[in-house]
């Protein structure tokens, strides 16, 4: 949806986070800090970052998650991802996923949005679990303001 909005000239983020969570961010792209709804965008500079992740073959549906969320009471996360707990109750096996990717790179593994994907700092020895292999990226300048 933001590569169209993006097309057509389109720039309001409270309309684009209406569309989904992280469409204003996406119409946006780069680096940033975003609250609310994924409406309030703090753009941040860049940094060279790289970054290991796993991605299990889980169906994790966004709006299970936040009603999730909603039913414990909107806990605050300990990872600085506030809807972690709330993704593990939707998707237990993903605290498997999570456990060998912890295990594989010697760090504690992050949730990325409601999930599913799994992701540590660094660049880190590729390895297969369960027939799913990690993948390292690294962070490019933004292309769009």
């Amino acid at each position: 949806a933001a590569g169209i909005l993006r097309w057509a000239g389109f720039e309001d983020p409270i309309a684009a986070a209406n569309l989904g969570a992280d469409v204003a961010f996406c119409l946006n792209g780069g680096r940033a800090r975003v609250t609310g709804i994924g409406e309030t965008l703090e753009h941040l500079p860049y940094h060279h970052q790289e970054i290991t992740l796993l991605t299990p073959p889980l169906g994790v549906s966004t709006v299970d998650v936040y009603r999730a969320w909603d039913a414990l009471d909107g806990p605050v996360g300990e990872n600085g991802n506030d809807l972690e707990a709330a993704a593990l109750s939707v998707e237990p096996e993903l605290a498997e996923w999570r456990d060998a990717l912890s295990g594989a790179t010697g760090q504690k593994a992050r949730l990325a949005g409601s999930g599913g994907t799994w992701f540590v700092e660094g660049h880190h020895d590729p390895f297969i679990y369960r027939g799913v292999a990690s993948v390292n990226v690294t962070t490019l300048p933004a292309q769009h303001p």
